[in-house]
């Protein structure tokens, strides 16, 4: 029988015993805390850049033309035909933008799941090794170079990366305590990962192969195949989107290419000059003898959560290869799930290291992805923003604007609705099937701009050809101004009267 410990023993004893551990916890905490700060600051710099041609996209479909916010049945019948991937974080920019349509308002949504990943992440090293790997980690994925970058764009990847790391720590909480609310919650958060991208349910099937190496007598089984038949029902209509879909979503892709590969391998890292330092963390982590421990039963939960790590880092990969044999879907920011399974892995074989040699690989590291992150803040992508501004400053009252090829317009429209003064008449190209009609939704204008997307890596597009030829035929180009990857030209009509 135990006997109250009064309020006075009580304060002694933990004055005397954990003096330490509470002075390291305290000094761990003020760890993460400088890391989250870090993490957060190099997420709002130049977060009020141009959007480029993904992000408008996503605004569009989050929009819908001014659709009420109620009406959310319509909406969804809308993604249904256009993109439902990423359907919750349309969702959610839905709701987002009726706070606030800026840029850096609207790319907010994607830097507070970004760093709310950080402290999970360190949760999840903790648990692995100890706190020194979760703040090793931590601190890799704080200064993460594609991490950072996708963390500045109006994109559902940071979301479906914070959320596959929720879904991953309440799968390891699930199964050490067996609380019925952590399954809960693994279910909540595996559900919503699948709907902010697809890829996530790549994470999840990670988790269920890492079992393979759990301690079997451990393993709740009854409350996880229940969380698990859950999460498949719930994902019903992502599954049956899939299927249905036929490959629409995905027909952009280029077919399967070793570059792919080697791309999606850097982007774990965060960009290529980094990468070597993460293949030796790698290298190390998965050679390293786990430590011998008293406790049989806790040496096989450590076994169990190295192969979940390696499992999440390995298996998405190897299964978007294997599908892109005979459906291209290899991106690599697809793949931006597995960061998180990155730097916890990294910072497994960093922890093995000597204290000069785990200094000298951190900070190496930590320097590259500065200088890399450093380097993209100055090669902005598309400049919608500044072509938008040359257009409309530059425009008079009878021009018109046409802006090629056709699903490229939705940046151009963003900033064509928040200008404030008169508008020229926009000519939607997709609805125009011919040279003659083009010609005839621009008769009566002198003058027609004509905003070209120009492709990364040179690539023409038959639209874009077909337009160019008929203002040609018609009208003098005169000027010609580059935006980035926007070409801003001007045709003016040699018949009209100056």
């Amino acid at each position: 029988m135990s006997v109250p410990v009064g309020h006075a023993e009580r304060r002694n004893s933990e004055s005397l015993v954990p003096t330490g551990i509470a002075q390291r916890r305290h000094r761990e905490a003020l760890a993460l805390i400088a890391i989250i700060a870090a993490a957060t600051l190099v997420r709002i710099l130049f977060l009020g850049k141009s959007l480029w041609l993904d992000e408008g996209v996503a605004i569009s479909d989050a929009w819908a033309g001014g659709l009420p916010l109620h009406i959310w049945g319509e909406w969804l019948h809308r993604l249904w035909h256009a993109e439902f991937n990423m359907v919750f974080y349309f969702a959610l920019l839905r709701a987002w933008l009726r706070i606030g349509s800026g840029e850096a308002f609207i790319r907010l949504l994607s830097v507070i799941p970004a760093v709310a990943t950080i402290p999970f992440v360190y949760a999840l090293g903790k648990r692995l090794l100890n706190a020194r790997a979760g703040l090793i980690a931590a601190l890799l994925l704080a200064v993460h170079g594609a991490h950072v970058l996708y963390s500045q764009e109006a994109r559902g990847y940071t979301l479906v990366v914070f959320l596959s790391t929720l879904s991953t720590y309440f799968f390891v909480a699930g199964v050490e305590s067996r609380r019925p609310r952590h399954w809960a919650a693994y279910w909540l958060a595996s559900v919503l990962s699948v709907y902010s991208h697809f890829f996530g349910g790549l994470v999840v099937v990670a988790q269920w192969v890492s079992l393979a190496w759990a301690p079997k007598k451990k393993i709740p089984w009854k409350q996880f195949v229940l969380a698990t038949i859950a999460v498949l029902v719930c994902v019903g209509p992502a599954i049956a989107f899939v299927l249905t879909n036929k490959g629409r979503q995905v027909e952009w892709i280029a077919p399967l290419r070793l570059s792919q590969a080697v791309n999606a391998i850097s982007e774990f890292a965060g960009n290529p000059i980094v990468l070597p330092v993460y293949l030796i963390l790698w290298i190390v982590a998965v050679r390293r003898r786990p430590v011998p421990k008293p406790d049989e039963a806790a040496a096989e939960e450590q076994r169990w959560l190295g192969a979940l790590i390696v499992s999440w880092l390995v298996v998405p990969f190897l299964l978007a290869t294997a599908i892109s044999l005979k459906r291209p879907m290899l991106v690599p920011r697809y793949l931006l799930i597995c960061v998180p399974a990155a730097v916890l892995l990294a910072a497994k074989g960093a922890v093995s290291l000597t204290a000069k040699r785990r200094r000298i690989a951190i900070w190496t590291a930590v320097i590259l992805s500065i200088a890399f992150i450093g380097f993209r803040y100055r090669r902005p992508k598309e400049d919608w923003r500044g072509a938008s501004r040359y257009v409309l400053t530059h425009a008079r009252q009878n021009d018109a604007i046409v802006v090629a090829p056709w699903w490229s317009e939705q940046p151009f429209a963003y900033y064509l609705e928040r200008w404030p003064g008169a508008k020229p008449d926009e000519i939607k190209t997709q609805k125009l099937a011919s040279k003659s009609a083009l010609l005839e939704r621009t008769l009566g204008h002198r003058r027609v701009w004509l905003v070209v997307y120009a492709r990364p890596q040179g690539l023409t597009d038959p639209e874009t050809s077909r337009v160019e030829a008929a203002l040609d035929s018609e009208y003098h180009l005169t000027q010609e101004q580059p935006f980035n990857l926007v070409q801003v030209r001007l045709y003016d009509s040699p018949s009209a009267p100056h």
